[in-house]
């Protein structure tokens, strides 16, 4: 006589691989980067369990997302029959499921025993619980001019579901959140965001994110030193230079500098008599994108010349004539001029007399106190024959 198939479950076991923490010690609160002041994400939705066959549940399995878990029931066929087991879905012929990050809920798993003639089953509940989630690093992309800041807390968010404490470090080209970038920044560089999800002192997650920032290349215009003179001063025959070498390049590119007349191209100018004044002179400077312009005003004192005596002619007069000399003497620098008449005059008038017959010379000297303007007039007195004088009438 045949009996019917009555496996009889002895042991329904899990193994878990993965060391994840109990279900009791999840915290399902969302929160932030703490360090970074970031706000949390809204946690996701648990999966629906799925529905429960007619036969209750006897026995129960547990585990956390990400475990592996393995049914091993045991039956005896009371004929010494092999017993062949089946399982449903999500478990494998061998009874063996792999959870995922989203696998969290109740499944009823129908485990069957059967020696290929009758089949018994059993229900088995499993619960798999929800794992703790690691931080999440999100980033725009980040571009910025050279001279700007970088700010990581305005570009990227970390968000944690489940831990208040979350330790952030920046590394790589950054060493923070905030970075002052300089006019030698231009280019790609790469900074790691660390994010660790700590409890009770514990790391339960690290994971990491590289940022890409690209700093673009700013060019600086030319730049005037200090002690680039606003004004110069010179006297006529001076030569003037304006300094070149106190105009230079921030980024190092060369340099085309150009000057308003009266200056040369390169910035040299040879005064003469006659340049006194007051001068704007326009220095530009151009490194081929940006052109920088400094205002000198260059004066030219005049130089002190020697005062222009007008050529006085020869003077030809009769004894008894007065002699006037035409002195005329103007100094260009507007000096004071002082006039001395030495020879056979000493003053620029004289009256002749009947005894002056004769060739005389006349010295005229004109001074502006540091140069003297001389000249020789030649004067001829000539003879005046005078009538006889009665000494006694007849």
């Amino acid at each position: 006589m045949r009996y019917a198939l009555l496996p009889i479950f002895v042991i329904f076991a899990a193994l878990l691989v993965a060391c994840t923490p109990t279900p009791a010690e999840q915290n399902t609160t969302p929160t932030g980067d703490v360090a970074a002041g970031i706000p949390p994400a809204t946690p996701s939705e648990t999966p629906a369990a799925q529905a429960a066959p007619e036969k209750p549940a006897l026995y129960t399995v547990e585990g956390i997302e990400g475990d592996l878990i393995q049914l091993k029931p045991e039956a005896v066929d009371p004929d010494g029959e092999r017993v062949v087991y089946s399982f449903t879905s999500p478990f494998d012929t061998n009874g063996r499921w792999q959870t995922k990050i989203g696998d969290e809920g109740t499944y009823n798993v129908v485990v069957g025993a059967s020696d290929g003639k009758a089949t018994t089953t059993e229900t088995v509940k499993v619960i798999v619980h929800r794992a703790n989630r690691p931080s999440v690093i999100e980033c725009k992309p980040i571009t910025v001019n050279e001279g700007d800041i970088v700010n990581l807390h305005d570009r990227c968010t970390i968000t944690d579901e489940d831990d208040k404490e979350v330790i952030v470090t920046y590394s790589g080209w950054m060493g923070s959140w905030r970075y002052q970038t300089t006019y030698d920044d231009a280019g790609t560089h790469t900074v790691t965001i660390t994010a660790s999800d700590k409890r009770q002192g514990k790391v339960l997650h690290t994971v990491t994110k590289d940022v890409t920032i690209t700093v673009k290349d700013v060019n600086r215009p030319p730049v005037f030193s200090d002690k680039f003179p606003a004004q110069i001063s010179g006297v006529e025959n001076d030569v003037i230079t304006l300094p070149a070498s106190m105009v230079t390049d921030p980024d190092g590119n060369p340099l085309t500098i150009t000057y308003s007349s009266p200056f040369d191209k390169s910035g040299v100018w040879k005064t003469k008599i006659g340049d006194a004044g007051t001068y704007d002179v326009d220095v530009a400077a151009s490194d081929g994108t940006s052109t920088m312009k400094k205002t000198v005003k260059v004066k030219i004192a005049m130089l002190n010349t020697p005062p222009v005596l007008k050529t006085i002619p020869d003077i030809t007069v009769k004894e008894g004539e007065t002699i006037k000399l035409p002195i005329s003497a103007h100094d260009r620098e507007g000096d004071k001029l002082t006039t001395t008449i030495s020879g056979w005059m000493t003053g620029d008038t004289y009256k002749t007399t009947y005894d002056d017959a004769g060739n005389y010379t006349v010295k005229v000297t004109v001074t502006d106190g540091e140069f003297n303007t001389s000249q020789v007039v030649h004067i001829t007195v000539l003879d005046v024959n005078r009538p006889p004088v009665f000494i006694v009438p007849a």
